[in-house]
């Protein structure tokens, strides 16, 4: 069960006895969101839970306009295009089939030199868009780069977004160490449960901030690794192995920090159709 299937199912749970104790719903702060929300830096304070937020909606903006572009933003690298395996020798002299091979072959490989132009393209734009996302104060930042002048002639959206994400979790001076950093990271987040007063939904807003903050500090709760000289369909097999792993144990979490005293019987129930089938 996903991590807001179990959500919903404890707010379904919990509402009614909310609804009868009277109790007035907390008004929620202004939060950032889609139209407002871009990357700052400041010398003297750097807020991680903040960037966090802000790199979940710009990937999710760059997702539904540029596709595949959004992998820049999730991992930190350009999307893998696989290229066609050349059919072999006895294929093409096939009799039969070999006519056939050769034109989906040649379809095939046509659409993977189309798609690798669309996103290079799109990438372009992605830079524009990360700037746009930028303050004042983030991009003098950037500019201090001495290889910036390179990136904004290339447009280069990858490089841009290392540094801003470099920034935003070490600021401009010298960088964590980082085991340190990612032990604190998952240190903070180990910390994180529901409080006595919290509510299902709002906790889970927090849960989820703070588990966006974790992992912008390359903090996980699966720890994998690819290698770099793993083939392309090696690594999309490892990371969506990963990624399957990394979401079962991030609705675990959830289940793990509600508040026993409120939701004892509750976690045990979710606990069971976590488990199940």
């Amino acid at each position: 069960m996903s991590l807001a299937k179990l959500a919903a199912k404890a707010r379904a749970r919990t509402q009614p006895k909310d609804q009868r104790s009277g109790q007035k719903p907390a008004v929620k702060k202004s939060i950032i969101n889609e139209d407002n929300y871009f990357f700052d830096f400041s010398i003297n304070y750097r807020d991680v839970e903040k960037f966090a937020l802000c790199k979940r909606l710009l990937s999710n903006q760059v997702g539904k306009v540029y596709g595949e572009c959004s992998c820049i933003i999730d991992y930190g690298e350009h999307f893998v295009f696989i290229q066609p395996t050349p059919p072999g020798p006895e294929d093409l002299e096939d009799d039969f089939n070999g006519t056939l091979v050769k034109m989906q072959y040649q379809a095939a490989y046509s659409n993977y030199i189309k798609r690798r132009t669309e996103y290079i393209s799109r990438c372009s734009q992605v830079y524009h868009l990360i700037w746009s996302k930028c303050t004042t104060a983030m991009q003098n930042a950037v500019k201090q780069d001495p290889n910036f002048p390179v990136w904004d002639q290339e447009k280069n959206a990858l490089e841009l977004w290392l540094k801003i994400t470099f920034i935003s979790i070490n600021g401009t001076g010298v960088p964590e160490n980082n085991a340190k950093r990612i032990n604190e990271a998952r240190h903070r987040f180990d910390r994180v449960h529901q409080r006595k007063d919290e509510t299902v939904g709002d906790f889970y807003d927090r849960f989820n901030q703070n588990y966006d903050a974790m992992i912008s500090c390359g903090a996980y709760l699966y720890q994998y690794h690819i290698p770099d000289a793993a083939d392309p369909e090696i690594r999309q097999e490892i990371r969506a192995h990963g990624t399957t792993q990394e979401e079962e144990m991030q609705a675990i979490a959830f289940l793990n920090k509600l508040d026993r005293n409120r939701f004892g019987s509750l976690r045990d129930e979710l606990d069971n159709a976590l488990i199940g089938p």
